[in-house]
């Protein structure tokens, strides 16, 4: 079974470079609508994953 995101017909296997994907959109955009458009993204922080203190429901 290969693995992947499908959305819309789209699929994407394999590493998705999403710094680059909204770099080549804002530069679509920006020739599209004759504006300067810029892109920052940043890696979100990986959160600490809590398991519940205490006993059970």
């Amino acid at each position: 079974m290969k693995e992947g995101i499908a959305a819309a017909g789209v699929q994407v296997e394999g590493t998705f470079n999403a710094k680059r994907f909204f770099e080549t959109l804002a530069m679509i955009l920006s020739r599209k609508e004759n504006l300067s458009i810029t892109v920052t993204v940043h890696e979100e922080k990986k959160k600490q994953s809590r398991e519940p203190h205490g006993g059970s429901r």
